[in-house]
């Protein structure tokens, strides 16, 4: 009976978290995570839940490296946090949350742009097409959703897909006017006009009415 008494102790909802919170503070975050699961697997409707989902996902966040090391932390940090946002939705983190998904979700759009650069200068243009692509689709409201387009428009001008080079070129052109690679965006569309006169290249970018995403073009 003692020692069910003792683990009826360890399993307490503050006694669990007590440890978590130690551990969190001396940076001992996979230790954190490990307690802070523990209290949500015990004790998921517990008042101190969405403290323990949002501690959980922040030790995950502060294991975050660079961005061409392992990107798992980066992975369960978006999913911890996101679920956070899911089950407990208007918790008092929710602002702050939501911060930090866009910083979860920018650098893993870092990530796989990283990726696709390496491909690129490897001449592996399909990979390299890929992982841009992936970029656009998966991150499309992230600061270099931009970059990948001027990239992917690059990669398939070596690919000699030129079409889909220009598709690209024009998405970059009307979605990011005020992007820094906005003028060589217009430069490399020039440029695939003059080695390519029969390829069409709308004079007044902002008047097209068809969408250059709706091209067909590969995952």
């Amino acid at each position: 009976r003692l020692v069910g008494s003792e683990m009826c102790i360890r399993d307490s909802p503050n006694v669990i978290m007590k440890r978590a919170e130690s551990f969190h503070e001396k940076q001992g975050y996979v230790e954190a995570i490990i307690e802070y699961q523990h209290f949500l697997d015990l004790h998921r409707n517990h008042v101190l839940a969405p403290y323990a989902q949002y501690r959980l996902a922040l030790s995950h966040f502060k294991m975050i490296q660079t961005i061409d090391r392992d990107i798992s932390p980066i992975e369960k940090a978006l999913d911890g946090f996101t679920k956070l946002i899911q089950m407990h939705p208007g918790n008092q983190y929710e602002a702050e949350v939501k911060t930090k998904i866009g910083e979860c979700k920018d650098l893993l759009a870092q990530h796989h742009l990283f990726v696709a650069k390496f491909y690129y200068r490897k001449e592996a243009y399909l990979a390299a097409a890929k992982r841009y692509k992936l970029v656009i689709d998966s991150y499309p409201h992230t600061e270099v959703a931009a970059e990948a387009k001027y990239e992917l428009a690059k990669t398939y001008k070596n690919l000699g897909a030129t079409d889909w080079s220009r598709d690209w070129l024009v998405a970059l052109v009307r979605e990011h006017p005020s992007h820094d690679l906005r003028d060589d965006g217009l430069k490399m569309l020039d440029k695939l006009q003059e080695e390519n006169p029969d390829l069409v290249v709308a004079q007044n970018l902002g008047k097209m009415n068809t969408n250059p995403l709706a091209s067909g073009l590969p995952p």
